[in-house]
């Protein structure tokens, strides 16, 4: 097989795109059935579980990912000699961190379910190590990476509406949410055998850990951003309520669903970036358009999201958790403002200015821990929501002032004229559901709000000047 071979990026979009579709639809029934199903307590714990785990995740993964993916995207005749030593350092990680959380779990104040929980999830280090997705990535062969999310996003909704019945089934849960992921990590790894061999797996030496030590720069910013949207997770199980926690989560499921189309879309530019590192002139104008293409969709997303919220709790989850819908409007705006974040953030990781970035989100992450210390205390989840926000809000002012690797005029140009475009959208779809005939039925408020906001945003946008069709172009002709 051509190493190199590559697919046109707009291509790569529609792959990858329908997969992130599909696979945050699939999450957030899963969501909503285990919200529902477990109850507030035990779904907190259930999240609780997974905030934690997450911190001891990111030392397994050590950056390798967005790593792989930048140098593979830039050198793809190394990947073999990058990938053995990724895997083998990885396999001492997870060994390693599997010992440290388990004794870390004796000096934590938690219920033991709430610590079986946590070892069950744990499970999850050891499918990351053979997480070979960012390979595909940097090859730009996105259908590997987008079956791979949909199926892990299959497997977790149908073992958890097979295996789920009620409260005392959560070890279950967690069960299947880690097994989910090591199943589909493991095919991708089995299709990377058929494609290029095995790899070799050895016990590390000097040229690996070299390796490893030019992937810290992802590592430190990988975990900033756990820091910044775990800690609050974290913070409330440590000082809150489980039912506090549980209400918490779900509006950071929302907040996960939010991200979904820049996480995606910064997968899909990050090789690209790397390839035009020497390129001034070329990457600025990728640059311009990665980030419209962001804001296009965010924008949209995170604003109509909070002029539906009460339909998007209701619809999701249930009664009993409208008690989270000021929480939810609120980490949808953060949602917002993490976007702009990752557009700003992705061209400096993928070229020289990896410490630039890890600076910056350093500063934003340790803003945000100690509001959150100050305000959970005192305003519970809301505060939690609101130290994400102010820790985002200090990422984005000094990705603002520290000579972005985007055109920053018209970057926000274009981010007025889709915010002119969404506001009067929101107030259609908001009283697009105030009929009674429609808001008795949540579900139906939320498709018919959603679908008239939409509709006018996208209506609005011509008399603006946001030329789609033009976007879609500059999109297109990228390889």
């Amino acid at each position: 097989m051509n190493i190199v071979a590559t697919r046109p990026l707009l291509l790569n979009m529609v792959f990858l795109g329908a997969s992130r579709i599909s696979s945050a639809s699939m999450n957030l029934v899963t969501t909503s059935y285990l919200a529902t199903t477990l109850g507030t307590a035990n779904f907190g714990i259930n999240s609780f579980a997974a905030a934690y785990v997450s911190y001891f995740l990111v030392f397994v993964a050590l950056g390798y990912d967005s790593y792989l993916t930048r140098e593979i995207g830039h050198r793809p005749a190394r990947m073999q000699v990058l990938v053995s030593s990724a895997i083998s350092v990885r396999l001492l990680l997870a060994i390693c961190v599997t010992v440290l959380m388990a004794c870390s779990l004796f000096l934590i104040d938690i219920s033991a379910l709430g610590k079986l929980v946590v070892l069950i999830q744990g499970l999850a280090f050891f499918g990351s190590t053979i997480n070979l997705s960012c390979v595909y990535q940097g090859l730009q062969r996105m259908h590997i990476t987008a079956g791979r999310e949909t199926l892990a996003s299959f497997c977790n909704l149908s073992g958890t509406l097979l295996l789920v019945h009620g409260p005392a089934d959560l070890p279950i849960a967690a069960g299947v949410g880690a097994g989910a992921l090591m199943l589909t990590q493991f095919l991708v790894f089995v299709q990377y055998v058929r494609d290029f061999g095995w790899p070799s797996i050895y016990i590390p030496g000097r040229r690996d850990f070299a390796h490893a030590g030019r992937s810290m720069a992802f590592f430190w910013v990988m975990l900033m951003g756990a820091v910044t949207l775990n800690t609050p997770v974290v913070l409330l199980g440590l000082m809150r309520t489980e039912a506090e926690v549980g209400l918490f989560a779900a509006g950071w499921k929302v907040l996960m669903f939010a991200i979904t189309a820049p996480t995606l879309i910064s997968a899909l530019f990050l090789p690209r970036f790397a390839r035009l590192t020497d390129q001034r002139t070329e990457k600025l104008r990728e640059a311009g358009l990665f980030m419209e293409t962001i804001l296009l969709f965010t924008i949209p997303l995170s604003l109509l999201g909070i002029a539906l919220t009460p339909q998007i709790v209701l619809s999701l989850f249930g009664p009993q958790y409208l008690p989270a819908s000021d929480i939810i409007a609120l980490l949808l705006l953060d949602g917002l403002v993490i976007s702009i974040n990752i557009a700003l953030s992705t061209p400096l990781m993928a070229g020289r200015r990896q410490k630039d970035a890890l600076r910056i989100v350093a500063r934003g992450a340790v803003v945000g821990v100690l509001m959150n210390l100050s305000f959970i205390p005192v305003w519970g989840a809301t505060g939690a929501a609101l130290g994400i926000l102010i820790g985002e809000t200090v990422i984005l002012t000094l990705l603002m002032m520290d000579h972005p690797e985007v055109p920053v005029g018209a970057a926000l140009s274009f981010a007025l004229r889709c915010f002119v475009a969404v506001i009067p959208a929101g107030l259609v779809a908001h009283f697009a559901t105030t009929p009674a005939w429609i808001s008795a039925a949540p579900v139906v408020a939320l498709v018919v709000g959603g679908s008239a906001g939409g509709a006018f945003y996208l209506a609005m946008l011509w008399p603006l000047r946001v030329d789609v069709i033009r976007l879609a172009r500059g999109l297109r002709g990228m390889r």
